[in-house]
């Protein structure tokens, strides 16, 4: 039978059940189109062999030709099977199609929540809008998450009866869906009924309140304490005022009870200079010293600065690092501009992994009372500046690699390190502050169950003649990145050449920044002293009794509770243990209660205590032992004598 055969019967006298099934192989043979096929088919006129058709996928018919057929049937129960069973024969816009073929709102909203069909929010909005049916709209508007804010905002501007969507109001669950009809309806009267009256959250209220746009309604509402907006959000709308004299009255307003960092940006928002220097040089104006110091430092007077600072008494905890030891801090926040001219020594750059945030990094310090009064004088402009830390900001802290000496002092640090891995996680942060998930999971990763690993796979290697740089590459080749709980890689570059603590969350806490800088360089002093400890042939009482509280770090016998008193001997002096004891026990049980954040601390930490290995106090034994430090520092004495005479020989040529 030819395709001209099949086309004239077609036309000519229909098709019935009986013989459709021998048309359609024939049509198949000779090679006849989809559309002709699905001819055949829907020839028939009998809608259960039509449904046998599209529900079955030998039949040889296109996606789209297969839509043809089941909308046929006529029958939704049956649409809706096809839809959600056999999803994977059609395309996005065949899904579509089908859906706006059902009658029933609630059959369709089955299909635009049904995650196996995987349609996007703008494909939902436009099935919607071309249904035109009020009663769908509504059913939308009552399905939490069903479509993003702006395919919502499509939908109910799809309305063209308003007065439906103020009746839709009082129905709707979620707080957004109500933003969407009060703007969609674009009365500003009856916005401003709304702002209070129909359950919007602090920050949809400022931003219907912003809409409005009506500088009297805005303080209104600024002054209303039922509206429960917060700091930013009162800066931001009075900002949208752009009115200099109205922003100055606000300034003056109590009631709008603006803190002094929204103050400070008000007065900058004016961009008078007037009105900048006044609030700068009166202090009767309401500024605190702390504020006016900040607005003297963005703007360059520096004599008032140095006044300010002459005046400004504030205790300050001491930095007690060894002499020799240098320091850095790195003081991420959100809500941050980058000002390299604020803070004469302190560099700053946008930090990338912080929304709308920077990072201020410290010149190098040594331990000095003017060091800690310069990061508890940051600390404070920041705050001051409207800074806030949150979930993503780190606490990074510097120490100079060069005050550890010896590879026995980096193999000292690195069991130091990891034997009391899990008891920094906690002490790392003040007193009922946990460490934040991110940096457990990327970026402070626990160092020693990788260190763990790599010994059981003979992946480092210690004698008695390894030298530091050795050591070293091993340590940073383990580690990888640099996102480590302990950061060595910098050695590696040699740009920075620090050791980086990585595990603390942000602060713009100064007592919190010299507690942790005493903490991990108290553990980087202990590395070293234990170092020259060992090196020794005859000790101390107090000597032995500081090596035993760090091989007793070792012991898989003693608990977190004993290893936490051992570090603090080893690394903290008397008088401020109490600072990590008091961090260690409320920390660590809050840790616990919450449980995702320790179990994945445990997870990626050492299950055994690590021992690196011991670097032998002599290379040969016996009456003329040579110890290997000698040696060492006689190979030192001859590369030093090589280069030296390759430089004369170079000068004689």
């Amino acid at each position: 039978m030819t395709v001209e055969e099949i086309n004239k019967k077609i036309q000519e006298r229909g098709v019935s059940v009986e013989e459709a099934p021998n048309l359609i192989k024939k049509a198949k043979q000779v090679g006849l189109p989809s559309e002709i096929i699905t001819e055949i088919i829907l020839e028939t006129n009998n809608k259960e062999f039509i449904r046998g058709c599209a529900n079955d996928s030998d039949t040889p018919v296109r996606s789209p030709d297969r839509v043809r057929l089941i909308k046929a049937v006529n029958d939704s129960e049956f649409t809706l099977a096809m839809l959600l069973e056999k999803k994977g024969m059609f395309m996005t816009k065949e899904k579509a199609e089908l859906i706006k073929s059902l009658d029933s709102p609630e059959e369709i909203i089955t299909c635009l929540i049904a995650k196996e069909l995987q349609l996007d929010s703008h494909i939902k909005a436009n099935i919607v809008i071309e249904k035109q049916d009020v009663e769908l709209v509504k059913q939308c508007l009552k399905t939490p998450q069903i479509m993003y804010p702006e395919d919502i905002k499509r939908v109910l501007q799809s309305v063209k009866d308003k007065n439906v969507l103020r009746e839709f109001l009082d129905e709707v669950a979620m707080s957004s869906h109500k933003v969407a009809i009060i703007e969609t309806i674009g009365d500003k009267e009856f916005a401003k009924r709304c702002v209070k009256d129909k359950g919007l959250v602090a920050y949809q209220q400022k931003d219907l309140i912003a809409d409005i746009n009506d500088p009297e309604f805005t303080i209104q509402c600024l002054r209303d304490r039922e509206i429960k907006l917060n700091q930013q959000d009162k800066v931001e709308l009075i900002q949208t005022i752009e009115e200099p004299y109205i922003i100055k009255e606000c300034l003056k307003d109590e009631r709008l009870d603006l803190s002094p960092a929204s103050k400070v940006k008000l007065i900058k928002a004016t961009r008078d200079e007037k009105t900048i220097k006044e609030y700068m040089e009166n202090p009767e104006l309401g500024l605190k010293k702390q504020e006016r110091l900040v607005l003297a430092l963005e703007f360059g007077n520096d004599d008032l600065v140095q006044q300010l600072m002459a005046e400004t008494t504030q205790k300050v905890k001491e930095i007690k690092i060894p002499e020799g030891m240098t320091v850095g801090i790195e003081i991420e926040a959100a809500n941050l501009e980058v000002n390299n001219s604020i803070f004469k020594r302190w560099k700053s750059k946008k930090e990338e992994s912080v929304e709308n945030g920077a990072e201020y990094t410290s010149p190098i310090l040594t331990g000095s009372k003017g060091d800690s009064e310069e990061i508890y004088f940051v600390c404070n402009a920041l705050k001051t500046m409207g800074a806030i830390v949150n979930g993503e900001c780190g606490g990074h802290i510097h120490i100079g690699e060069k005050f550890l000496t010896t590879a026995q002092s980096y193999r000292n640090l690195v069991e130091l390190w990891c034997n009391s891995e899990e008891i920094l996680y906690a002490i790392s942060n003040k007193e009922g502050e946990i460490t934040r998930m991110g940096a457990v999971e990327k970026h402070a990763v626990p160092l020693s169950g990788k260190v763990e690993n790599a010994l059981k796979k003979q992946q480092i290697y210690v004698d008695d003649r390894t030298r530091e740089w050795d050591l070293l590459m091993e340590i940073i080749d383990i580690q990888k990145d640099r996102y480590s709980s302990i950061n060595f890689k910098n050695y590696n570059h040699r740009i920075k050449e620090t050791i980086e603590f990585r595990l603390s969350n942000g602060t713009l806490d100064p007592d919190v920044w010299v507690e942790n800088i005493n903490l991990f360089g108290g553990i980087m002093n202990s590395a070293e002293r234990l170092a020259s400890i060992q090196k020794k042939q005859t000790r101390t009482q107090e000597e032995e009794q500081y090596l035993r509280d760090f091989e007793e770090l070792k012991d898989p016998t003693i608990t977190q509770e004993e290893k936490l008193k051992r570090l603090l001997a080893l690394a903290i002096p008397e008088e401020d243990r109490h600072i990590y004891q008091a961090r260690y026990d409320t920390n660590m049980a809050m840790l616990e209660k919450s449980g995702l954040v320790l179990s994945e601390i445990r997870e990626k930490t050492a299950k055994k205590p690590i021992d690196i290995g011991r670097i032998e106090q002599s290379l040969f034994t016996g009456e003329k032992a040579v110890k290997a430090q000698s040696i060492i520092e006689a190979e030192r004495r001859l590369e030093q004598d090589r280069c030296r005479n390759a430089q004369e020989t170079e000068l004689e040529i």
